[in-house]
């Protein structure tokens, strides 16, 4: 072999060794680049993974605690029917999608303990007004996810508005139609309807009407020699006005529900449906649809909703509440209201004549207002408790 032939030799050899290197590097270069993306991305995958499993487990929380909520609505919507709530009964709906609750409701005044820790000695059992109030304990459950809440209601006030006038208007009459003459009067001084005296104190308005309704305005449904005769918190004629809502139609429902004495008749001569005195009285929830006339010697108490008209003749007395949505003619010889007169939009006639007398009585309002079914409305709150 020659010179030439070994060079030639050689300057392969060092070819190939330097596309060997060459191949290496590039492999190198190649892992440099993969690896570390492939770790971005695996990182990224597991954060994203996590991400996810911590969004999923937050959802099902939401939509556990969703359940719950709707639990404790429907407790609500229990507390407003005439059945009410049942104490530790236990209630369950499947709302489909794998969400259901599971509510109980316990009515803390009657449960035989001391709820609100007042350090009652033992045993303790502190059954007093500040724990009449329903505890409403829901389970939420979406899939394998459970949330627990507490909420509580409260009882409703007896009267869902505040007593303003003796006669209290959400309309107003036609001009002159608001007649009150003879003997008779309609007095806001608040009366012990016991005694018939006059408290000295907590007296309200004559006649109270609704806004947008104006005195003006009951001034012109007022014959002008009438007006001495509405007695109250105000020189004669004692008017005012309220902003308060009255809700006649709930109001009509909820009575109509729990009466214990419906009017079938549209005349009654010497009806006895209750009576204020001698204590405790014996006080009635009184429903009439339609026109009803109390003639003779008639005599009740309690709360009364009439839907049409009103008239009284001869001896007449009521203690409590009367709701009426039509005309009243009382044309008694002796013929008087205790408590406070509701009336409707469309009384569009109201007369008082003979010796016929509407007294404001805080105290035949308050026992009155007693027979009616307590209702548990007043929402206070709710809290999360341990998951079950």
């Amino acid at each position: 072999m020659d010179k030439h032939d070994n060079l030639t030799s050689a300057a392969g050899a060092r070819s190939a060794q330097q596309a060997s290197q060459g191949g290496f590097a590039l492999l190198i270069a190649l892992i440099a680049t993969v690896i570390p993306l492939l770790l971005i991305m695996g990182a990224s995958s597991i954060s994203m993974t996590s991400r996810m499993t911590r969004l999923e487990r937050e959802s099902n929380d939401e939509r556990a605690l969703a359940a719950a909520e709707a639990g404790i609505d429907l407790a609500v919507y229990m507390a407003s029917t005439p059945a009410g709530l049942i104490s530790n009964s236990v209630v369950t709906r499947n709302l489909g999608g794998g969400v259901s609750f599971r509510l109980t409701p316990k009515f803390l005044l009657t449960d035989g303990r001391d709820n609100d820790d007042e350090g009652q000695p033992s045993p303790a059992v502190d059954e007093q007004p500040d724990e009449n109030i329903w505890e409403i304990q829901v389970v939420g459950t979406y899939r394998n996810t459970s949330r627990r809440i507490a909420a509580y209601l409260g009882p409703q006030p007896p009267l869902p508005y505040t007593v303003t006038g003796a006669l209290m208007m959400t309309g107003v009459p036609d001009p002159g139609e608001l007649q009150v003459y003879g003997f008779s009067r309609i007095r806001g001084f608040n009366y012990n309807f016991t005694t018939g005296a006059v408290t000295g104190s907590g007296d309200v308005a004559g006649i109270s009407v609704t806004e947008p309704h104006t005195v003006p305005e009951l001034l012109s449904s007022i014959p002008l020699l009438d007006r001495p005769n509405i007695m109250g918190t105000t020189p004669s004629p004692s008017l005012s006005t309220t902003a308060q809502s009255i809700d006649l139609a709930e109001i009509q429902l909820s009575i109509q529900n729990s009466a214990n004495i419906v009017l079938t008749n549209s005349t009654y001569s010497n009806l006895q449906f209750g009576r204020s005195t001698p204590a405790p009285g014996q006080w009635n929830i009184i429903y009439r649809a339609g026109n009803v006339r109390f003639m003779g010697n008639t005599r009740g108490a309690g709360i009364m909703f009439i839907t049409g008209d009103l008239r009284v003749e001869g001896t007449f007395r009521f203690d409590g509440i009367v709701y009426l949505l039509g005309n009243a003619q009382l044309h008694g010889t002796s013929c008087n209201f205790y408590g406070t007169v509701v009336t409707g939009p469309d009384t569009s006639h109201f007369e008082l004549a003979g010796t016929s007398h509407v007294k404001y009585s805080s105290q035949a309002i308050s026992l009155a207002s007693a027979v009616l079914p307590t209702k548990y409305l007043v929402f206070n709150g709710w809290q999360e408790l341990s998951r079950p």
